[in-house]
């Protein structure tokens, strides 16, 4: 999964910071994980960490977070533990058959996560 997800960027012209079980890179001004696991070669997921820290009002996000989880396919946002908001794509590929559409799609749907859905709602969740 790791090197189709390499040629994938690599066919768009994005470089990449390579680690163990994972990559990053910068895609429209977003800061992207891609992680894999070894002992699971038809998993990846493809995450947006700390998009935002909740500094207050935390509730306000959980519920917020809640309801953009059930209205979104696939995408999930969760806060960590230290109050950090992210969102990931998580999937099994178990056929290699257009997995670049499935990458190009993966991405897009975070970045609409991110810009049209956190992004809009951040001045009704933040104090006043």
């Amino acid at each position: 999964m790791l090197q189709s997800f390499k040629q994938f960027l690599a066919n768009k012209g994005i470089s990449i910071t390579e680690e163990e079980q994972r990559i990053t890179f910068v895609q429209n001004d977003l800061y992207f994980l891609f992680v894999h696991e070894k002992s699971d070669p038809f998993y990846f997921r493809l995450i947006l960490p700390n998009i935002y820290k909740i500094e207050n009002n935390k509730d306000k996000y959980e519920k917020f977070i809640n309801d953009l989880n059930k209205r979104v396919k696939v995408a999930k946002t969760s806060i960590s533990d230290d109050n950090m908001i992210w969102s990931a794509v998580e999937q099994f590929v178990y056929s290699m058959e257009n997995v670049e559409q499935l990458f190009e799609r993966s991405v897009a749907l975070l970045e609409i996560m991110m810009k049209e859905e956190f992004i809009k709602n951040l001045d009704n969740l933040n104090d006043k």
